[in-house]
C-alpha cells in the first residue's frame, strides 16, 4: 500500500479580515486532513489576527495549526519565503488569504507526488472576480502527457519559462525548497511563485493538473493588484520597456540557476535558448530606449523572431503618434 505523504499549508496574511474565514473553512474542511498549517501575519492593522486566533481556538486546531505574527512588516514576498523555510512536511502548499479551496485539493494534489519526478505541481483554477479585480484568461501551458497519469509534465520552452500559474495553485516537494531558494537568490525582487515555477521547469520537475481546484478571488485590494496599478501609471511605451527589462532580469536569473544543473540531460539545449533570449532582449531594450523608428528598421536582420520586430515598431509608432 502506498504511504500517504504528509502535508503543510503555508498562508501569508495582511489585512484580510473580509474574506479570510471562507479560506480558513476551506482548509479545515479538506477531504484529507492537513498535517500542518502555518499562518504568518505581516502586522495587519485590521482584525485578521484576532479572527485567525479565534478560528483556531473554536475549532480546536492548536495541535496542527500555528499563527505567527511578524514583529515588523516585511512585505508579502519575504513573508512567503519565510513561510517556505518553516514548512516541515513532505508536500507544501502555498495559500493566499482570500481564496476558496475545493474540498479535494489537498487529496488530489498530494497523491500526485507519488510520482517521484514531480517536484512542483500546479493546477488550474476558477476566477472569482469582484469589483476592481482583473479577469484574465487561463494562460497556455505546453505539456506532454504521461500514459496512465493525470498529471502532465510542463516542457521547457520560451513560453513556459515565464510564470503561467499564480502562487495560490502550487504544491512543492519539501526537499525541493532549497532549489527554490537558490533560484530566488538570483532574482531581483524575488517572488515565491516565479521561483517555484522557474526552478522546477529548468529541473524537469514541473507538472500540471488540468483541473480547477480553487476559486481564485480577484479584487482591487490585493497587494499584487496594487502593484499592477502603480506600474500602470507610466506611459504604455515605458510600460513596454519595463516589461522587457523584467523579462531580461528573469532570464538572467534562470541562466544563473541553470549553471547549477550541469548534469541534466538537456543542459546545453536550455543554456543555448536562454543565452539567445538574453541577447535578443538586450538588443530590443537598447533599440527601444533610443525611441527612433530608423533604429528599429536598421536592425531588421538582427531580430531572430520577426514577430518581435513588428510589435516593437507598432509600440514605437503608437507612442510617437500620441506625443
Amino acid at each position: 500500500m502506498r504511504e500517504k505523504l504528509q502535508t503543510t499549508v503555508v498562508m501569508a496574511t495582511y489585512n484580510g479580515e473580509k474574506n479570510i474565514i471562507e479560506q480558513l473553512n476551506s482548509l479545515k474542511n479538506q477531504s484529507q486532513k492537513i498535517d500542518e498549517v502555518i499562518i504568518k501575519d505581516d502586522c495587519s492593522t485590521d482584525q485578521t489576527v484576532n479572527i485567525v486566533r479565534k478560528f483556531i481556538e473554536e475549532n480546536q486546531l492548536q495541535a496542527t495549526w500555528q499563527l505567527i505574527v511578524n514583529e515588523e512588516n516585511v512585505g508579502w514576498r519575504k513573508n512567503f519565503f519565510k513561510l517556505l523555510d518553516l514548512a516541515s512536511k513532505d508536500v507544501v502548499f502555498t495559500c493566499d488569504q482570500d481564496d476558496i479551496w475545493h474540498e479535494k485539493k489537498i487529496e488530489e494534489m498530494s497523491r500526485t507526488f507519488a510520482n517521484q519526478q514531480v517536484q512542483v505541481l500546479v493546477s488550474d483554477y476558477h476566477e472569482l472576480v469582484e469589483p476592481g479585480g482583473l479577469a484574465e484568461e487561463l494562460k497556455r501551458v505546453d505539456t506532454e502527457k504521461i500514459e496512465g497519469q493525470s498529471e502532465e509534465r510542463v516542457v521547457f520552452n520560451e513560453n513556459n519559462l515565464f510564470l503561467r500559474r499564480p502562487g495560490c495553485v502550487y504544491a512543492i516537494r519539501q526537499s525541493f525548497i532549497a532549489n527554490v531558494m537558490l533560484y530566488a537568490s538570483r532574482m531581483e525582487n524575488a517572488v515565491h511563485d516565479m521561483s517555484m515555477w522557474g526552478s522546477a521547469v529548468l529541473s524537469n520537475g514541473l507538472f500540471l493538473l488540468r483541473k480547477p481546484l480553487i476559486e481564485w478571488r480577484k479584487h482591487g485590494q490585493s497587494s499584487f493588484k496594487k502593484e499592477i496599478d502603480q506600474a500602470n501609471k507610466v506611459t504604455a511605451y515605458q510600460k513596454r520597456l519595463n516589461t522587457l527589462r523584467r523579462r531580461l532580469q528573469r532570464v538572467h536569473a534562470a541562466n544563473n540557476y541553470l549553471a547549477n544543473l550541469t548534469d541534466i540531460d538537456d543542459f546545453e539545449k536550455k543554456q543555448k535558448m536562454l543565452l539567445s533570449m538574453i541577447d535578443e532582449l538586450e538588443m530590443r531594450i537598447a533599440i527601444l530606449e533610443k525611441e527612433q523608428l530608423s533604429t528599429i528598421l536598421a536592425s531588421f536582420f538582427r531580430y531572430k523572431r520577426k514577430f518581435y520586430f513588428g510589435t516593437d515598431i507598432y509600440h514605437l509608432i503608437k507612442y510617437k503618434s500620441g506625443k
